[in-house]
């Protein structure tokens, strides 16, 4: 496993759940950018819903929740759906990676003033 880590082409999302939550229990690992493709047309080709909008950001804040580690997330979609993503308001959601790790630099900058005395910890 490297940074960044290129799963490449995973068809099935159960592959990337178990990357990610994978990923989020190693303990050198304080925070997650994600950014997948978002196909909203998918189900079609697989005849069933995949995930829809809200099952995605619902899934990943429970998981941020559960492993106590942020995750930033940036869809590679139109940008109709990004901004469908959100619109919904459940989950941050950025434009693109870059945008996700200055989002994970600033939450970062913020506990580090907030605690400065246990800056050597994060």
């Amino acid at each position: 496993m490297g940074n960044p880590m290129d799963l490449g082409d995973i068809l099935d999302p159960t592959g990337l759940i178990v990357a990610v939550e994978s990923c989020l229990e190693l303990e050198n690992i304080d925070g997650l950018v994600l950014s997948f493709i978002y196909e909203p047309q998918a189900e079609m080709i697989f005849g069933r819903k995949i995930a829809a909008p809200e099952e995605i950001l619902a899934f990943l804040k429970d998981l941020s929740q559960a492993k106590n580690k942020p995750i930033a997330f940036s869809p590679v979609a139109q940008r109709d759906d990004i901004e469908e993503f959100k619109r919904l308001g459940v989950f941050p959601v950025f434009n693109d990676p870059l945008e996700c790790v200055l989002g994970l630099r600033f939450l970062r900058n913020y506990w580090l003033n907030k605690y400065p005395t246990r800056s050597s910890e994060i």
